[in-house]
Formats: structure tokens, sequence, C-alpha cells
């Protein structure tokens, strides 16, 4: 069975840029066309997010 929780529509406040990440090409990663206006509950704290590392080492960012 699977949890899925839905967020409620009034948390989703921000409207951002999705690109889909569509995998590893000759020159790095490739990504699908962007959707814009996405809904979506964004946090307060910084993150950096990054495509799955495939084919390379995992480095730490400063």
């Amino acid at each position: 069975m699977d949890m899925v929780t839905q967020v409620p529509a009034v948390l989703l406040r921000h409207r951002i840029t999705v690109e889909p990440y569509a995998g590893e090409g000759a020159y790095g990663p490739q990504y699908r066309h962007a959707i814009p206006n996405v809904r979506a509950l964004v946090d307060d704290a910084r993150a950096w997010c990054a495509p799955p590392m495939v084919g390379r080492s995992r480095q730490r960012r400063p």
C-alpha cells in the first residue's frame, strides 16, 4: 500500500519553474523543457539541489 500524503493547497503559496532531469548525456546532465508556474511549498532554509551523480565521484560543497 502506498502512503502518499498531499500537501494542503493553502500551503502551496510559491510558484517555481521545474526542469525535469532526463539523464546523463555525452556533455553532462540533460534536462527536459522547463515547466513554469508549478505550485510548491518552499522552505526558508537554504538548500543546494543537484541532479544525481552518475558515473562521477561525489564532491562536497564548500
